[in-house]
């Protein structure tokens, strides 16, 4: 498997694109915009620029945090969380807190909220360690809180 890594990059040198996006998201997270459509059209963005990079980009607090959010999609079975919170415990990561959706189709959106300040390997890392756990069908590392 591919290993995803994350890097902290200057807003100075991002895309016209990139920067438009994150404004977009900013403003669905706030509720200034009622949608998508509406978000891209307040920030002169297509939707093909929006949808290209909204997964992939996210703007981070301006003072570093060592808490993050987990995001992941997993196979509604026996177990699979289990797995996925001893992963996160081995990592030395503190769990704050925890939010599992009713599974539809099968599986379930869970979030976890991590504090990272004693993990004895990177967040990136960590991800890439549960995307090997069977029944994990999908994991992200989305912005810092605080």
């Amino acid at each position: 498997m591919k290993e995803n890594k994350l890097y902290i990059i200057s807003e100075n040198i991002l895309t016209e694109g990139m920067k438009k996006t994150i404004k977009a998201k900013n403003l669905l997270e706030n509720r200034k915009a009622k949608n998508i459509s509406q978000a891209i059209a307040m920030v002169g963005l297509s939707r093909g620029a929006f949808y290209k990079y909204k997964d992939n980009i996210h703007k981070m607090a301006s003072n570093i945090s060592d808490i993050v959010s987990l995001m992941l999609i997993l196979k509604d079975q026996s177990g699979v969380l289990s797995h996925v919170l001893n992963k996160i415990s081995d990592s030395n990561a503190n769990i704050l807190t925890i939010n599992q959706e009713i599974p539809l189709g099968n599986s379930a959106r869970v979030s976890i909220y991590i504090k990272t300040k004693n993990m004895y390997i990177e967040p990136y890392k960590l991800i890439n360690s549960l995307m090997t756990i069977d029944g994990v069908q999908n994991a992200k590392l989305l912005d810092g809180g605080n």
